[in-house]
């Protein structure tokens, strides 16, 4: 038996697993989700949120840790940016320190832009978002 001889009912229609793996999100799928997350928790944190930011970030984490299951060459590099550079953000948040999650946050957008340069993508830039995301109440909870 091969991929090609396993059906997967979808409900509508069947899939192969080629055809399911087709339908996988790539790497630009996944940043996609994992960049408003990050750019969410930077701004929770700045209203005080620390249950707000705790979720999106490692929510967005979370998301970043699925790029090397589709993209395994990103593998090593994803570990060494989350041990490295998200573990500072991580403890900042745990700690409730603002001044220590802005610098910890800024030092690991700088390294995840070196990591866009690393892997040919110079032209990737990514910003903390100036505007909040709209669709949450950054205040924390009265």
């Amino acid at each position: 038996m091969t991929a090609d001889d396993i059906s997967i009912p979808t409900g509508k229609s069947s899939l192969t697993l080629d055809e399911l793996g087709m339908t996988l999100p790539g790497t630009a799928r996944l940043m996609a989700e994992v960049g408003p997350r990050i750019g969410g928790s930077w701004h929770a944190a700045q209203a005080g949120n620390w249950d707000l930011t705790r979720y999106l970030f490692r929510s967005g984490l979370k998301v970043l840790r699925t790029v090397p299951i589709v993209r395994p060459k990103y593998q090593e590099s994803i570990t060494a940016f989350i041990d490295a550079d998200c573990r500072p953000v991580l403890a900042a948040l745990e700690a409730g320190d603002l001044e220590a999650f802005n610098t910890a946050f800024d030092a690991m957008v700088e390294a995840a832009n070196r990591y866009h340069v690393e892997f040919d993508k110079a032209f990737i830039v990514w910003r903390i978002p100036t505007d909040p995301p709209p669709d949450l109440v950054l205040e924390p909870p009265a």
